[in-house]
């Protein structure tokens, strides 16, 4: 054959080869001894694997455990919502339609309550040269600006549906600058005025709600005696509780900030042993009173409550 027509031959040759190679996936490789092998930047000088596709089957895995995980982490949060659905759903069925009525009321009456004494707090620090009120947004008779998810709505709704005439709540607090006070005012009186304006304003809800039930009673829509569960009879006690409760001297509640100003600097370690302790004890009270009918707060509110039983009867 000629020498030209048998190059040819083995050019064909090798390109149907390495043609062959291609479809196959199979790289063409250098002979024996040599360092590279064309098409296989995967395997180094000694000819060993660099591990490209371990690694990329690896990566896999890893991934494949993250979606698994996070559909798990999903699925136990669905079903931990549920679980913690049952139990108020079984005490809802438990109750009868009049119950979830009076619970409905309590919650709503709360609302209101709450709203009208976070907005004298708010009022009061801006009536004393504080604009920190103004500029969050606190000064507005919106529940909404007031509400705590938990404390106002939540909590209180638990409460009224699992032990009726109980009821345990709260607003989000209104934040003040005190050094903002005009110089009138200290910044203790300033924050003692402030924090009075709440359980103030409760006083004058309850007295409003004693001066309307004398007048339904004197054009003759209300009759004697007032039962413990009519709408006006709950909003009295509830305005009247609230006012009583926010004066006691624990921090957080408004009593407090009075001690605070009432006890002056001499007595400031009393005022660090209250604001540290104060929460757990007033938690630890509410607690025993509700839940291991315990009475603690009932000796310090049994006056209060028969006081206010008392003036409704006697608008009437």
């Amino acid at each position: 054959m000629h020498p030209a027509a048998n190059g040819l031959t083995r050019s064909r040759a090798e390109g149907t080869s390495r043609g062959a190679s291609e479809a196959s996936g199979t790289p063409e490789c250098a002979p024996a001894g040599t360092t590279h092998c064309r098409g296989r930047p995967d395997l180094d000088r000694a000819g060993r694997t660099d591990s490209i596709r371990p690694r990329i089957l690896k990566c896999t895995r890893v991934l494949d455990k993250l979606s698994d995980g996070s559909e798990n982490r999903r699925k136990l949060r669905v079903n931990s919502i549920v679980l913690q659905t049952i139990p108020i759903l079984a005490v809802v069925g438990a109750i009868n339609a009049e119950g979830l009525r009076l619970a409905a009321i309590q919650v709503l009456f709360l609302i209101a309550s709450v709203t009208f004494h976070e907005f004298a707090h708010a009022w009061t620090a801006d009536r004393l040269g504080d604009p920190t009120p103004d500029a969050q947004g606190r000064l507005t008779l919106n529940p909404v600006a007031h509400a705590d998810p938990v404390g106002t709505l939540g909590l209180p709704l638990l409460m009224a549906i699992a032990l009726p005439g109980s009821l345990i709540g709260w607003g989000r607090p209104v934040e003040t600058d005190p050094r903002r006070f005009r110089r009138r005012f200290t910044i203790r009186g300033g924050m003692a005025l402030v924090a009075f304006a709440g359980p103030l304003s409760n006083l004058l809800l309850a007295l409003l709600t004693l001066l309307v039930v004398w007048a339904l009673g004197m054009a003759g829509v209300l009759q004697a005696p007032l039962g413990r569960w009519s709408p006006f009879a709950m909003f009295f006690l509830l305005n009247l509780t609230l006012f009583a409760f926010n004066l006691l001297p624990i921090h957080p509640l408004d009593g407090g900030k009075i001690v605070t100003w009432l006890l002056g600097p001499k007595y400031a370690h009393v005022d660090e042993f209250l604001t540290q302790w104060g929460w757990p004890i007033l938690l630890g009270l509410v607690l025993v009173e509700s839940f291991l009918d315990i009475p603690t707060l009932s000796y310090l509110f049994l006056p209060v409550y028969s006081m206010g039983i008392y003036l409704l009867q006697a608008a009437v």
